[in-house]
């Protein structure tokens, strides 16, 4: 599953708007000591939804296959949820 996100691929991140109503990002992710990282700037749409209800939803598509197939069992190894937002700026 680390491969997926490591590899140069790329991810689709769901959140929720304020109305509960579904909002799909593509993005950049990597994993770092286990824990998923996901490309985002301080105040971008899904900065807020994240920061107001974490609850998302994420998918990384292989560029060698697409139809990889992620079973619920090894996302689980790999994905956690937290409801804080850790906050990691480079500079």
């Amino acid at each position: 599953m680390s491969k997926l996100f490591r590899g140069k691929n790329f991810g689709y991140l769901s959140t929720l708007m304020k109305d509960g109503s579904p909002q799909v990002s593509q993005i950049w992710v990597d994993i770092e000591d286990g824990n998923i990282i996901v490309n985002t700037a301080e105040g971008r749409l899904k900065h807020k939804n994240i920061s107001r209800d974490p609850r998302i939803a994420i998918c990384v598509v292989d560029q060698n296959n697409p139809y990889h197939k992620n079973d619920k069992q090894n996302l689980k190894k790999w994905l956690s949820l937290h409801s804080k937002i850790p906050s990691k700026t480079s500079g």
